[in-house]
């Protein structure tokens, strides 16, 4: 009997639970308006709030027409750089003697924002529309943009009231060149790159700042005076001096620059380039390290590496201005000038003899070779590791 009892308490009680549901999901709330208890609201289960379709707005003031004063009903925003925000504020005034009833009825794009301070404005009273638009990313720099916001009120002479905005997305400002490449530099070689900034608006400017995103010695950045005035481009000078090392390189300049009326804008330059080393060398044999790999060799064979070595210091070109040594009892090594109308290429030459001992010289056991100058010239110093081992001729 207590389990009949049981069972019939738990299907009266889900009964009631599912009821309950059902009657929350579909109910709607209504709530009166604190200033205006006529005007009567609804709370969807959806969280959003409507005007009670049964009541009229006319209802509202019955004794008095309400009457529409805007100063404007467009904007132009003019340049706007991407990745901003544009925001205007329109004004709407009621001269009427009646209740003036706003409100949003459409926007032309979803990157438009409208909000209304007032629904309800009354005489005497103003509201203040804002319409609020971004430009988006830099991929729309040059793109025009027109957009509207239409309003509905309850003015007779205005059933509906369109507003809009118009504007052109650009930089602020834009560099030319947009890109420094300075690619071939010699050793010890001076080089610089002048950079015009050019303004996208009749206003006065000038450059805040300059500074690298990932600094690298022997890189500078410095700005040219130029007038203070709306027209003539502003310039700096990427340059390059003597303490760039060799090698390749690849950093940015962020260029900051502020108008007469306080908007700025940065730009980043990107500068790379390479300068060559005053030694390097040339062959199939070289690693991704630079090192020279020449494998595994049986006792009794041997094994020969050419490499080209390129001077570029025309101080080191002639025969003999450049060694090339080993502290290894293995290794042979010799350096040769090639006769070529290119001055500064040498022949270096790398023997593994047939009498070499059993030995390992693999990775970080390698063998290193010095190229240098002779005596009385400058240092520029050349490490060459070459990895090898030789084996046993019974070795399986």
């Amino acid at each position: 009997m207590m389990v009949r009892w049981w069972i019939l308490f738990a299907l009266v009680a889900g009964l009631f639970i599912a009821g309950t549901a059902v009657l929350v999901a579909s109910a709607r709330f209504e709530y009166k308006h604190p200033r205006y208890p006529q005007l009567k609201f609804i709370v969807t289960r959806d969280n959003q709030v409507l005007l009670d379709p049964r009541f009229q707005l006319s209802r509202l003031s019955p004794s008095g027409t309400p009457k529409l004063v805007v100063a404007e009903t467009s904007h132009d925003f003019g340049h706007l750089p991407p990745n901003t925000t544009g925001r205007h504020l329109f004004t709407l005034r009621n001269d009427g003697t009646g209740n003036l009833i706003l409100s949003q009825q459409s926007t032309s794009c979803r990157c438009t924002v409208a909000e209304l301070s007032a629904s309800v404005v009354p005489p005497g009273g103003v509201a203040q529309l804002t319409i609020a638009w971004n430009t988006g990313n830099q991929s729309n720099t040059g793109n025009t943009y027109h957009e509207t916001v239409t309003l509905t009120t309850n003015d007779p002479q205005y059933k509906t009231i369109c507003f809009e905005i118009t504007g052109r997305v650009s930089q602020l400002f834009y560099c030319d060149p947009e890109e420094v490449v300075l690619n071939n530099l010699q050793p010890g070689e001076r080089r610089w790159v002048k950079i015009n900034v050019h303004p996208t608006r009749d206003l006065p400017f000038q450059i805040v700042s300059l500074r690298w995103a990932a600094p690298v010695p022997g890189l500078q950045a410095e700005q040219v005076s130029a007038p203070d005035d709306a027209t003539t481009p502003k310039q700096f000078v990427v340059a390059v001096t003597e303490e760039l090392p060799a090698g390749m390189f690849n950093t940015a300049l962020w260029l900051e620059a502020e108008y007469a009326d306080g908007s700025r804008f940065q730009w980043e330059l990107p500068v790379s380039g390479q300068r060559h080393a005053r030694l390097s060398l040339i062959g199939p044999a070289l690693d991704e390290s630079g090192t020279c790999t020449l494998g595994v060799v049986r006792q009794g064979q041997s094994r020969r590496c050419i490499l080209t070595l390129r001077v570029r210091d025309e101080r080191l070109a002639p025969a003999g201005a450049v060694l090339a040594e080993t502290d290894s009892n293995v290794l042979q090594v010799s350096l040769e000038p090639v006769k070529t109308s290119t001055p500064g290429l040498y022949r270096l030459s790398i023997v593994i003899p047939p009498d070499a001992p059993v030995c390992n010289h693999l990775g970080i056991n390698s063998e290193n070779i010095i190229i240098r100058p002779a005596a009385g010239f400058p240092e520029p110093v050349l490490h060459l590791p070459v990895s090898y081992a030789v084996v046993s001729a019974s070795a399986h």
